[in-house]
């Protein structure tokens, strides 16, 4: 419980931070007066189409640019933590697009990793998350800030998963004793009528 809260404190601490200095972390755009061949401008435009996303445009270009993934991620799960629980689901299904195009995308696979780790997400779910952190862990070598929120990441869910598989057989002993509590006090109230009737014959015999 207390590596748990230590974890979630330490995102919390990251977001914080980004908040603090996300604006000059924001990706510098293009320069208008520039002038791009259309040819060019089409070949960008497809090499960044997977890893566009529909609710929060320009973070994955900066993967793309070789700047620093680790930043971009936190500032991602910030944004997609402020997202309402429809919002969430369109970004998440533009996540699902991408990688349906392109399975071996790096960036789009942590963005979906995140979705399935974070506390504030609705559509978090352990089962989904752990095996793909794991995969993503295992992989070719990422940047060291990366590995290391991978690790925290697996550490939170696999927290997470403890308590909520601790919390579920709580919850099943709970019912059972409840049901044997139940039973028990339905052999009291069998006994109690038996010795009505028993009383009540008694005192008609007597009669």
């Amino acid at each position: 419980m207390i590596k748990s809260a230590k974890l979630t404190a330490w995102l919390g601490i990251c977001f914080m931070t980004l908040a603090l200095f996300g604006c000059s972390q924001t990706p510098s755009l293009p320069n208008v007066g520039t002038k791009q061949s259309s040819d060019s401008q089409k070949a960008e435009s497809a090499q960044n189409a997977d890893h566009s996303s529909v609710l929060l445009p320009g973070i994955a270009s900066v993967f793309d640019r070789e700047r620093q993934v680790d930043d971009e991620l936190l500032i991602y799960a910030k944004r997609f933590g402020e997202l309402s629980a429809d919002n969430q689901k369109k970004e998440f299904a533009a996540v699902m697009q991408a990688l349906s195009r392109n399975k071996k995308d790096t960036f789009n696979r942590l963005k979906a990793a995140l979705i399935y780790s974070l506390p504030n997400s609705r559509l978090r779910d352990n089962t989904r998350a752990l095996p793909l952190l794991a995969e993503l862990q295992r992989e070719k070598p990422l940047e060291e800030d990366v590995n290391a929120l991978l690790y925290i990441l697996k550490d939170y869910v696999d927290e997470r998963q403890r308590l909520e598989d601790s919390n579920n057989k709580l919850a099943q002993k709970l019912k059972e004793e409840q049901r044997r509590a139940d039973e028990l006090q339905q052999k009291l109230d069998a006994l109690k009528n038996i010795d009505k009737t028993m009383i009540e014959r008694g005192q008609g015999s007597q009669k």
